[in-house]
């Protein structure tokens, strides 16, 4: 026993740590962080919700890593590593990439399978909803950006992005420009 580390709490585990045998941990993204975290790895995706409780626990940094959550969706759509998972702003989907070329979206609510986006031609590694839910924007090795409608699959546009594979996607607050960022640092 190291005296300069504590031993942790029994049953709570630091962010970071998975204990279970599942596919390691790609990445934590808060959507809401006083209700969801979402969490991706190799092939799936998972929304995490707060337990409620009468009194609303300690959020700051030395205390967040031991909140507990439990999961209530587990999707497995992905034959290959989740690269990219989004939150859209209403709540109603969530957007997973991935390294199998394929865009999958879902209902939270129900936690059902809505569609498959198959335009991609390589690596999906990057996903985005519009402010308004109205808007998926996905970004791929493939060096191009794709705009889709999330209710329908309607793909919308394809942007070329020609100096570099894309890595990471953003829309502003208004939801008038897209920002994307690329390999090698280029944005």
């Amino acid at each position: 026993m190291n005296p300069d580390h504590p031993p942790e709490p029994a049953g709570l585990v630091p962010i970071g740590k998975d204990p279970s045998p599942e596919p390691p941990l790609e990445s934590l993204e808060w959507e809401d962080p006083s209700q969801y975290l979402v969490r991706r790895g190799l092939a799936l995706a998972e929304l995490l919700e707060q337990p409620q409780e009468d009194s609303q626990p300690d959020l700051s940094p030395s205390v967040a890593a031991f909140v507990p959550w439990q999961c209530f969706h587990t999707w497995s759509e992905h034959t290959k590593q989740v690269q990219a998972i989004a939150l859209s702003g209403n709540r109603q989907w969530l957007a997973s990439g991935s390294y199998d070329r394929t865009v999958q979206l879902w209902q939270v609510q129900t936690g059902r399978h809505h569609l498959t986006l198959t335009a991609h031609t390589d690596y999906v590694t990057t996903v985005a909803f519009s402010p308004d839910s109205q808007l998926l924007v996905t970004g791929s090795w493939d060096r191009t950006l794709k705009l889709w409608r999330p209710e329908s699959g309607e793909l919308l546009d394809t942007l070329p992005v020609y100096s570099n594979r894309v890595i990471a996607v953003a829309v502003s607050p208004q939801g008038q420009i897209l920002a994307c960022g690329l390999v090698g640092g280029q944005y």
